[in-house]
This record gives C-alpha cells, structure tokens and sequence, in this order.
C-alpha cells in the first residue's frame, strides 16, 4: 500500500471539517433536520444526534425494504437512509442464470476469484487506489469495528481486523491502473431505479459479488442520503414530519424520478419500474434479489479514516514487527487514536 502525503492531508482537512461540523450540530444555529450524502458513522452520536427509533418503529414493514432500515440500525438509530445504491462487483459471464447471485466472500474465497477467475486481476484494485481499498473494506465491516452508542472502538484484539489487514498487506498486489479496466468485471455501484432496469441485465447472465470480509457479508447498500434531527434543534416534531414524508411513497416517488438513489419505499420502487419503457420480469426478479440480499450498510466515519492513517502507513512500511501480531499492535494504536476523537467534547 502507498498513502501519500497528499493524502494525509485530505484526511486531516476532513477531519478538521468533521470536528466544526459536530460543534456547529450541537450549537444554538443547528438546522431542524439535516441531510448527508451518505451515512457519517461521526455523527451517530447521542450527544449530537436525537434518536430515531420512533420513526423506525412507526414504518409499515409492507411498504419499506426493512432490511436497509435493519442494516443502518446496527450503527445506531442516529440517521435514517432516504435512498441508497447498491454496490458491488459486476462479472458478466455465459452459461449462467439471468438473475443469478452470488452473495458473500471471505478473503480467501475472493483470493481465489481473482486467481483463477479474473486472471490475476482485483476488481476493487483496478477501481481504487490502495488507501481507498482499505477504506472500502473497513467502510463495509464498520460495526465489527466501531460502536458509537457505546464510544468504543475494538480494532486492537479484533480477530477481523487482523485477518483484513493480512489480507491486504500480503494478498493485494498494487496494480491501479484504469487502462487495465476489463470490460466484463468491475466495482459498480447501481445509482437508481432506471439505471438498473436498463443495464441490470445482459444477455449472458451476471452475477455480483460483495466485497470480501472476514464474516462472508452479503453486497452492501450506500446510503445516497440519509436524514437526522440535531439534538438542538428547535422543531423537532416539526423535523419528524419532514422525514416523515420523505419516506412516504410520495415524497420518494417524487425524489426518486429526479435524483439519484434507490428509494427505500419499495412501492414507489415498483411504480418506478412501471414508468421504465423496459418491462422485463428477469430485471424485475434480478432487482428484487439484490435488494433483498442486503444485509450490510456501507459506513463513512473521517475520524476513523484520519485514525487509521498512521498506524496503516506504519505497518505497511514495516515499522512493527514483521510477525502475524504487528496488525494486532497497529489495532490498538488505531484504538488510541479514536480515543481523542471520542472524549472530545464539543
């Protein structure tokens, strides 16, 4: 891996960013609700951040896919995702199903994909730098790591952090180049409705692959906008309301033709689909499975990023030692450092 100085401050302009942010959350200015792209774990916070549940509990299960809800709930009921995509690896080949899915990887199962399957060649690599590897395999295993209800991170003395980082310092050969990009495999996210209806499928067959991890998690949705009430804020049932109705089936319908992002209201998904000049059941059924195999939230937290910077660049220089235990040692490091991040007081 190769982090850059330019890197390292992109993250500490991020983190810089993030700490004004929650002191503005928990100020006298703070909005009534406020809306990220994405779900910002740094800001599941009890102190900044009004608990959700009523809202969650409030929703008719017939009408919403319940497991997006589940997966954001297992970071805290701080933020609700509005829209999401779905992200993955895409492989077009023949001989298969046209809806057929493949939906989990340990890091030695996706070692093996790419050995004997794509000719040596790493999706995720050929689609991200080495530091935005790491990113993308912490961001999808966020909760095995982080607990922001409890102020707690456990990436020391954390089995599945050991088996990513040796996966990743010994496994991953570097290789990002987008002249290398093959036509038939890629990391791709679906960013809405008719974008899937209309490139879902192809006359081979598809299958998509989560990212690996260490306890084989299905593909991942992204939030596209999540919404939440500030602590402070002065209208809070007022705040309610207005999520309320975007999650309604006309507030989703209306945002879902214009914007990008898979409404989390399965009936305006439907109605969506019926406006597609594509009516085919196989993107249908192809579109349900997908959706309905998730069970695992895709997280971005600048602090743990900004945490996991030194520690990573030492270990990949090989500034601990060169045993299966320095990833252990840089876990508590990374540990430490969230410690400044979580007793700040804002």
């Amino acid at each position: 891996m190769d982090i850059t100085d330019e890197y390292a401050y992109q993250l500490a302009s991020e983190c810089a960013f993030s700490m004004e942010l929650k002191e503005f959350l928990s100020g006298p200015d703070a909005p009534d609700v406020f809306a990220t792209e994405g779900l910002w774990g740094q800001l599941s916070d009890s102190e900044i951040m009004d608990d959700l549940t009523p809202i969650y509990d409030a929703l008719n299960a017939d009408d919403y896919y319940m497991n997006i809800f589940e997966s954001s709930q297992k970071v805290g009921n701080r933020f609700i995702p509005v829209f999401f995509y779905l992200s993955g690896i895409m492989d077009y080949e023949e001989g298969i199903e046209r809806d057929s899915f493949v939906e989990s990887l340990t890091y030695n199962d996706y070692q093996n994909m790419v050995n004997k399957k794509w000719d040596g060649n790493d999706p995720i690599d050929l689609s991200c730098t080495p530091e935005q590897y790491m990113e993308e395999l912490i961001s999808v295993q966020y909760d095995l790591y982080v607990n922001r209800e409890q102020d707690k991170t456990s990436f020391g003395d954390n089995d599945n952090f050991n088996q990513m980082m040796l996966y990743l310092l010994y496994s991953v050969q570097p290789g990002y180049d987008d002249s290398d990009y093959p036509d038939d495999y890629f990391y791709t996210s679906f960013f809405a409705v008719n974008d899937f209806m209309y490139t879902g499928v192809s006359e081979n067959g598809y299958k998509m692959y989560a990212l690996p991890s260490a306890d084989s998690r299905s593909i991942a949705a992204e939030p596209s906008l999540c919404m939440g009430i500030p602590s402070k804020a002065d209208d809070k049932e007022g705040a309610k309301a207005f999520i309320t109705y975007a999650l309604s089936y006309e507030g989703q319908l209306l945002c879902g033709h214009d914007m990008w992002g898979i409404p989390v209201n399965s009936k305006s998904v439907q109605t969506l689909m019926d406006m597609c000049d594509n009516d085919n059941d196989a993107e249908r059924n192809a579109f349900a499975q997908f959706v309905n195999s998730v069970s695992n939230l895709y997280i971005v937290d600048a602090e743990v990023r900004c945490a996991c910077y030194g520690p990573i660049m030492a270990l990949e220089q090989g500034q601990y030692d060169n045993s299966d235990y320095a990833p252990e040692t840089a876990g508590h490091d990374i540990d430490k450092n969230m410690e400044y991040f979580i007793q700040e007081d804002y």
